[in-house]
């Protein structure tokens, strides 16, 4: 089996929708005022889409989805109800927000995160171990978070990446199949194409080795005050997890 086998097998092929050409490329080796200047691009890019949703609110994007559901990852899990569990998995109706920004993990998700008390105290258990971990502490905890989140049953990357994300969106990325490619840009040598990728960082924790990759690039790192706007600032609160925004497309983009 190859080793994006396993990291993407349970990922779903996106629709296609009307695009415009030019779309902002992920950025790679700036620092964060160009990124900043990147996700403003991406946001005005996403509106001249079809798709009825962008980076920043108003209207449905990945900083309402996430400013939405972050705070619920402290709360107590045993009191969600099934709205809540859907939206958290992504395959809520989309109503006051697009839930499946970050991965739509369709209806199967819910019974093997919720559907066992025990099981979903494992769970939750992993994914707010990584809430309050230091940042020295960081790598090493969400690469152990990871790892045992993808050994229960039914809990393979995507649905441990984007509960993690969701929990730390500073630190973590959801991974789907609209990632693999332009993921792959982090590789040593960006290689062409994703087995290659995934064998650089082959081993017991590729999340992991990942992670440490896109925290080596300029952007990631910045003093934590002087921004110019509150937009700004919590943008760099979830910049790791808004890399999606430059990832997600249909796989006729």
């Amino acid at each position: 089996m190859r080793a994006e086998d396993t990291f993407f097998d349970e990922m779903p092929t996106t629709d296609a929708i009307g695009y415009p050409p030019n779309r902002p490329q992920i950025p790679l080796d700036v620092p964060w005022a160009s990124y900043w200047q990147a996700l403003q691009e991406c946001h005005a890019w996403w509106n001249l889409t079809s798709a009825g949703f962008s980076i920043f609110p108003p209207g449905d994007s990945w900083v309402g989805v996430i400013r939405k559901l972050r705070p619920s990852l402290s709360q107590d899990w045993s009191n969600f109800n099934e709205t809540h569990h859907k939206r958290l998995l992504g395959c809520a109706p989309r109503d006051d927000d697009n839930w499946a920004l970050l991965g739509n993990m369709f209806g199967t998700a819910i019974k093997p995160v919720f559907g066992n008390p025990a099981t979903r105290h494992r769970i939750e258990t992993t994914v707010k171990s990584i809430i309050t971990a230091e940042d020295a502490a960081f790598p090493k905890t969400v690469a152990s978070a990871y790892a045992n989140l993808v050994r229960l049953p039914g809990i393979k990357a995507a649905r441990a990446t984007r509960l993690l994300t969701l929990a730390r969106p500073d630190r973590c990325v959801s991974l789907n199949r609209a990632s693999e490619h332009v993921l792959a840009t982090y590789g040593t040598k960006a290689p062409a194409k994703l087995a290659d990728f995934w064998f650089s960082l082959s081993g017991a924790n590729p999340y992991g080795r990942l992670l440490r990759r896109i925290y080596q690039q300029p952007w990631f790192s910045r003093p934590t005050s002087g921004f110019g706007s509150p937009c700004e600032e919590e943008a760099w609160s979830m910049r790791v997890a808004l890399l999606d925004a430059f990832i997600y497309c249909p796989k006729t983009l």
